[in-house]
């Protein structure tokens, strides 16, 4: 319970509210000298955050060689967790412009990320 009697703001302010408050209800009740009142509840909504990758554009390769942690080196921002590289780190590829793809997992507070 949230209580505020020194401030009596007009509005109720959750800094960094978690994910996992998604759904809690609020009133608010007034005590007056003479009555009193109770609005209806308002439902809170956290929608999860988007996780940022960062990653540099990969060093070039000359054909025949393995992709490597060179290559294969975004940093997760915010969030946590693996990242997952595909393809995967020791592949080889042939000569020409090719596609590197890095995805983290969705966790419980953040969304899936993706940096091509």
């Amino acid at each position: 319970m949230y209580e505020d009697t020194d401030n009596n703001r007009a509005t109720l302010e959750i800094k960094e509210p978690s994910v996992l408050m998604n759904g809690y209800q609020y009133r608010v009740i007034v005590n007056g000298f003479c009555l009193s009142a109770t609005s209806s509840a308002a439902t809170l909504t956290v929608n999860k955050a988007e996780q940022v990758i960062t990653w540099a554009n990969p060093t070039n390769i000359f054909s025949g060689t393995a992709l490597s942690a060179e290559q294969l080196n975004a940093t997760l921002i915010t969030g946590d967790g693996a990242l997952t590289y595909s393809p995967a780190e020791g592949t080889v590829l042939d000569a020409g412009t090719r596609t590197l793809r890095v995805d983290a997992a969705e966790t419980a507070t953040l969304i899936l990320p993706l940096k091509k």
